[in-house]
């Protein structure tokens, strides 16, 4: 008899009550025909208005020649092993921020000892108030707000790695990506925001190159996890049978909640008013090593309603993060060449089959109210707003597990791994993922660390190391 899966042994439930959600189903029988007559129609018009007007309303724009370098005055860059601090955490007074600053002082003491860390951000008042809660009333602070070149520049250049919790990012991250590539600092953050991810791929990819920078985003629960998991399952397809990775098949079994700033990054996205023109006529996702078009493609095939998975014995529905999910195992595969045509697939594992349904119709439901300004305004009253999150109980009663089913290019190779992160992986996990990217980043030695400095993703900028860190610090590892 196979072992029950870690999250069984730890006590942890899957949400969703079937009671609950047969109620659920009715009430959504009830009110749909309502959903028919009034509201969709009203989104429709909406939509249609935002198409007619999209040319007028979206500015397209691109970075005057020299803009992405920064000029770096004489004896200001400090050399790399010489910089004061092992890392320094911007943001740290948002939600996820000062749970990252807890973890780190939780983990690894006061700044000075086996690590030297500081915190920064725009209000020095609200820094030591943070310093004082974590009993560090001496932890150094660096003020920095990142439309102020001055404060960039005192934030990068004294320390290894900066990472960032400071969203939404598309609208405050490019700033310090910019200093980070040109001073040669290694940095990691939390977005999950893809578009902006191509940007800074074709922005910064080439200075990061030039100076040594590892830029590594989506360094949370996005998108870690599945990232992390295709590669390693790539890597043991190689090593066992000799084979190329041609199929992935993700299972994600979840109870967390969004945050606030992670909602209002999502409403900044569908709302942007600027869209970037990139300099190739490609994806630069799949920019390589070489500055070239990479020869690896990856489909994207995950699932759009509710079924039922024979592979999980379980019904499933889509996974909201799948498609970000993708892109960056998009560009991990055009970086490392797991397999010549790779298709990616994720879904979302429910308890049972009306859970799933429920699941499927607030899915829907949440897809309309962002399609529909006017509705969306009413509603986010409602909702989180940024720098609030789940209580401590309702993080340490969340997890997250990955189970990855992949098969290779070679007849009858393939394998089956999971993931498993014990807390809430939105919030608490987050934090920890995003530090120890950091640590990663400032404290291995470069010949250990795969790949080539650049834009990168978490398999590609931090591979084996951080899969070590993770799983010392209370990720799970398992194949079966």
């Amino acid at each position: 008899m196979s072992s029950p899966p870690q999250w069984i042994k730890d006590g942890k439930q899957m949400p969703g009550s079937v009671v609950k959600s047969l109620v659920g189903l009715g009430v959504v029988g009830t009110l749909f025909p309502v959903y028919l007559v009034t509201i969709l129609p009203f989104t429709l018009v909406v939509q249609i208005v935002r198409l007619l007007t999209k040319k007028k309303m979206v500015i397209r724009y691109k970075p005057a020649e020299g803009d992405d370098r920064v000029q770096i005055p004489p004896g200001d860059k400090i050399a790399f092993k010489k910089r004061t601090f092992d890392v320094v955490l911007l943001g740290t007074t948002g939600f996820t921020g000062k749970l990252a600053a807890t973890y780190l002082a939780k983990q690894y003491g006061k700044s000075g000892g086996k690590l030297k860390w500081a915190i920064a951000g725009r209000r020095k008042g609200a820094l030591e108030s943070i310093a004082k809660e974590l009993g560090m009333p001496d932890l150094p602070i660096i003020i920095c707000d990142t439309s102020n070149e001055e404060n960039l520049r005192t934030l990068v250049k004294d320390t290894r790695a900066v990472v960032s919790t400071a969203g939404p990012f598309n609208l405050h991250g490019t700033p310090v990506v910019k200093y980070c590539a040109n001073y040669g600092t290694h940095y990691a953050d939390i977005t999950g925001e893809a578009t902006w991810v191509r940007e800074m791929v074709d922005r910064f990819d080439a200075i990061a190159k030039e100076t040594g920078a590892r830029i590594v985003h989506c360094c949370g629960h996005d998108c870690v996890p599945w990232d992390l998991m295709v590669m390693l399952s790539a890597a043991k397809l190689k090593s066992e049978f000799g084979s190329d990775l041609e199929k992935v098949e993700m299972y994600d079994r979840i109870r967390s909640a969004p945050s606030g700033g992670t909602l209002a990054t999502a409403f900044s996205l569908v709302y942007a008013e600027s869209k970037y023109e990139p300099s190739v006529n490609y994806n630069p996702m799949l920019i390589t090593h070489k500055r070239e078009k990479g020869w690896a493609t990856t489909s994207f095939t995950g699932l759009n309603s509710v079924a039922y998975s024979s592979l999980e014995k379980a019904w499933t529905t889509m996974f909201v993060m799948a498609r970000v999910n993708f892109e960056v195992v998009r560009r991990s595969n055009a970086l490392s060449n797991y397999g010549e045509k790779l298709s990616y697939y994720e879904a979302h594992v429910h308890k049972a089959m009306p859970v799933a349904l429920i699941h499927f119709f607030k899915v829907l439901i949440f897809g309309a109210v962002l399609a529909c300004p006017p509705l969306l305004s009413i509603v986010q009253k409602f909702l989180p707003q940024p720098g609030s999150g789940s209580s401590a109980e309702a993080m340490d009663a969340g997890w997250l597990e990955v189970s990855c089913h992949a098969r290779g290019t070679k007849k009858d190779a393939h394998v089956n791994g999971k993931l498993y992160f014990k807390t809430d992986p939105g919030y608490t996990d987050t934090a920890r993922m995003l530090v120890e990217a950091g640590l990663t980043l400032a404290l291995t030695e470069p010949a250990k660390l795969p790949g080539m400095p650049g834009i990168l993703t978490p398999a590609t900028g931090l591979g084996q190391p951080y899969v070590e860190r993770l799983c010392s610090t209370g990720t799970t590892l398992t194949w079966c």
